[in-house]
């Protein structure tokens, strides 16, 4: 039984790799590469596939356009058939003046220019002249050719220049006779600088097979001379008829060029005479290979400059190319599509590109037909399609912004109009607590087609939802400050749980909050920010509230709360109340302003001097300057905080363009404050011109909120 499967399970195996090497069970067996290419969605490499450009010389057709484009301006002269009329040394200088495409063309035409351009002693310098003026934008000629033949070999037709001998053979005498010689002349072949001939792919496969046979021959001769002589031939990198591909991407010694017969006729007389025995043919046979080194050098350094011209060239015809074939492609789209109903601003041209880029690279015709464009109608209208889509929706963005802002700049002209300046500091800093309100949501996320189709503000209700709302949240803020103040003060279980007293806990002077996450908050600057008491907190209400009311609940949740109570802040305030011998359980906030008192920090170094500072000031400096140490503050004496006080109302020290002033009578500074002057002159021009100079400092005219409390003002 053991046998039997091992028998088995080898026949099947065989079974496997037959079916392997029939290729019957491989994928792709059946497809051409063109089908691999639509189904990878890639461009296989092939240098047997010839784009349209590489039809014809393009090097003579880039050229020839180039020099149409440049003579547009030069205005056409009548009578120039004269020209050969004209005394020889005239037509000398005018050729002289002519590109080398032109003087080759000029060969072909008469017998007269032709036997003027190809006899040197006519020509004399006009095809030096002409390369020289040229210089920069065609490669120098080689000194095994002639000027006019460089010329051909360059800007002549693309046919294959190769050689093919028919021979005769005569029984009776018993030899051959050559009858004629016969170049190839098929098409498709750009010049080869190697051999500096043009050379077709099919003419590259029968040298390669006819040197082959000499080489072979060769080294069964000399069979340990082979790598020495392979170093001194002169190989060529063209791999394809009519493209010039990258020094990396062909090998090197595809075939070899037809000085193999001479190199190795040279190299045997020398390898005779070093078998002969003749003294110095060793000399001379290691000279002659550093020599035939050299010279391959030389040509490899000019070869490798002309395929790199050439390739230039071609890449250029290429993009040339493809590009007029796009823009003919999708303009013809872009029209079939406007017909259909598609509006033009729909029809991008990236988008087109983008879609099309892999269908232009498969084509290789320079023109489509309308077959290929309804093959590809469904993909086109697909795409116009989403362009529209995402231009509505551009579209609704925008709107959608603009409302926004409208509704902002009436938030704010409401609180102005609505609230007293007095309130206006405990109003929510911000303005997006307020754009998750239905009615404002529904305001701002209604298509209208146009800004100017939206109804206005003033006749909705928007402004008694937002008022309501904007109360509401305080209240609720208060709620909430309250319970946090609860959960973390530490004098909280010493408090009476009474209505009539838990107003004046967020007044006291240890009540400091700040944001715990200040990325999740309002404020702009990355540190937190510390807020004192009820006046300062409840203006962050968005922050506090509306994680916990935005879905509907009224539940406290500590763990969703924006604000927090900060230890150090209250453990520095703690400190500031026992130096000022006070109850920290019971001074507020606005007794301790009263008090006036200065203070300095101990740890501040005494030669630089030290900061007098207020009890804010201190709390400031302790939670972002000294955070790991515990507060250390000293209390200035009455003399020393009188001197100060009157430093600090010196008109030297107060800075006048202090930006916390704005006009109690508008909305023009209510969310940017300006400076005390500018808020005069506001006044001055809009309200009281004739005699504001004699009640500028009446307050119902100004307003400047306390320092503390500008920079949410400016940030709002």
């Amino acid at each position: 039984m053991g046998q039997e499967e091992v028998t088995t399970s080898d026949a099947d195996t065989q079974l496997d790799v037959g079916n392997v090497m029939n290729r019957a069970l491989l994928p792709f067996d059946d497809l051409d590469a063109n089908e691999v290419q639509e189904l990878m969605c890639s461009i296989i490499f092939s240098s047997n596939d010839t784009s349209p450009v590489a039809r014809y010389n393009y090097i003579s057709a880039l050229t020839k356009e180039r020099l149409r484009k440049s003579s547009v301006k030069i205005i056409r002269k009548d009578g120039t058939g004269v020209v050969p009329e004209f005394p020889l040394e005239i037509v000398l200088q005018i050729i002289e003046y002519l590109h080398p495409l032109d003087l080759y063309h000029l060969t072909q035409t008469t017998k007269y220019f032709r036997l003027i351009l190809l006899t040197r002693r006519l020509s004399g310098m006009a095809w030096e002249a002409a390369f020289q003026r040229w210089y920069r934008s065609i490669p120098q000629c080689p000194p095994t050719m002639s000027l006019p033949s460089w010329a051909s070999l360059l800007f002549g037709p693309a046919t294959c220049d190769v050689g093919i001998c028919y021979f005769a053979y005569f029984v009776y005498w018993c030899s051959c006779r050559l009858l004629r010689l016969q170049h190839c002349l098929q098409r498709q072949a750009m010049p080869d600088f190697a051999p500096c001939q043009r050379i077709c792919s099919v003419c590259e496969i029968k040298i390669i097979e006819e040197y082959t046979v000499i080489w072979k021959a060769f080294e069964m001769k000399y069979p340990s001379e082979g790598e020495d002589l392979y170093k001194i031939l002169q190989y060529s990198l063209k791999s394809d008829g009519t493209k010039y591909h990258h020094r990396r991407v062909e090998n090197r010694g595809n075939y070899i060029i037809n000085d193999l017969p001479i190199k190795i006729g040279q190299a045997s007389l020398y390898l005779e005479a070093i078998k002969l025995g003749n003294s110095g043919a060793m000399e001379e046979y290691k000279a002659f290979l550093l020599k035939c080194e050299d010279e391959n050098r030389q040509m490899r350094r000019f070869v490798d400059i002309c395929r790199d011209w050439c390739s230039a060239v071609y890449h250029c015809c290429w993009d040339v190319f493809v590009q007029n074939r796009r823009n003919s492609f999708i303009k013809l789209a872009r029209k079939f599509l406007i017909r259909m109903g598609h509006q033009q601003q729909d029809l991008l041209w990236v988008d087109f590109y983008t879609y099309l880029m892999t269908y232009f690279e498969k084509k290789r015709r320079a023109r489509f037909s309308k077959k290929e464009l309804h093959s590809n109608l469904s993909g086109l209208e697909a795409l116009a399609n989403s362009a529209k889509e995402e231009r509505l929706n551009r579209e609704r963005a925008a709107l959608s912004m603009s409302l926004r802002k409208r509704v902002t700049s009436f938030y704010y002209d409401l609180v102005q109009r609505s609230v007293p300046p007095e309130r206006w500091d405990y109003i929510p800093q911000g303005d997006r607590h307020i754009f998750d309100l239905p009615a404002v949501v529904r305001y701002t996320d209604t298509d209208y087609g146009q800004e100017s189709n939206a109804p206005d503000l003033a006749v909705t209700d928007i402004d008694v939802v937002i008022l309501d709302f904007t109360e509401a949240l305080m209240v609720k803020t208060r709620q909430r400050l309250l319970h946090v103040l609860k959960m973390s003060h530490p004098s909280a279980l010493l408090w009476e749980d009474d209505c009539g007293d838990k107003i004046e806990k967020l007044d006291l002077a240890t009540a400091v909050f700040t944001h715990p996450d200040p990325i999740r908050s309002c404020c702009p600057w990355p540190v937190p920010e510390i807020l004192f008491g009820y006046e300062e907190a409840v203006r962050h209400g968005s922050c506090a509230s509306i994680p916990l009311f935005r879905g509907g609940t009224t539940t406290c949740d500590s763990e969703a709360d924006n604000l927090g109570f900060n230890k150090d802040a209250y453990d520095t305030v703690v400190l500031l109340l026992r130096l000022l011998k006070l109850d920290p359980h019971t001074t507020l906030a606005r007794d301790l302003d009263s008090l006036n008192k200065r203070f300095v920090c101990i740890y501040c170094p005494e030669s630089w001097g030290r900061y007098t500072m207020d009890w804010r000031q201190c709390v400031f400096h302790t939670c972002y300057y000294s955070k790991d140490k515990l507060p250390r503050f000293a209390l200035l004496t009455v003399e020393a905080t009188e001197s100060v006080l009157v430093q600090e109302n010196d008109k030297y020290h107060v800075d006048r363009n202090r930006v916390n002033w704005s006009c109690k009578h508008c909305t023009e500074h209510f969310f940017s404050p300006v400076t005390r002057k500018q808020a005069r002159k506001h006044i001055i021009q809009k309200y009281i011109p004739h005699f504001f100079n004699s009640h500028y400092r009446r307050a119902e005219y100004l307003f400047s909120p306390h320092c503390s409390k500008t920079q949410h003002r400016q940030t709002g």
